[in-house]
């Protein structure tokens, strides 16, 4: 799939993930491997809708997640999911990290 491709999916789930910044707010950080994790409650969250956005692909899902957290602090998270839901535009910094984690994960067939 083509690196712009897998952008498009990666904003298409910001705009899905709106209401995590709120939620976020009363949430304790989650203990794990990442290297700034999130919230429990905004992971689970994030792999929810991927997961129906994608078709299912949980796995894909929970690795987009997992770079996430090692690529970008919880706030440019919450900055990045809520201009999508916005409409708004993110840094040009921010979409290659995104883009960076997006093209490691594995679409599956």
């Amino acid at each position: 799939m083509a690196k712009r491709t897998f952008l498009a999916m990666a904003t298409a789930l910001a705009v899905t993930l709106g209401s995590f910044a709120a939620l976020a707010q009363t949430t304790p950080a989650a203990p794990g491997k990442a290297g700034n994790p999130y919230p429990t409650a905004v992971i689970d969250a994030f792999i929810g809708s991927c997961g129906r956005e994608s078709g299912g692909r949980t796995e894909f899902c929970r690795c987009l997640i997992d770079g996430l957290q090692k690529k970008m602090s919880f706030n440019e998270f919450k900055r990045w999911e809520t201009a999508g839901a916005l409409g708004m535009q993110v840094s040009q910094a921010v979409n290659e990290k995104v883009l960076d984690v997006s093209v490691q994960c594995r679409w599956p067939d």
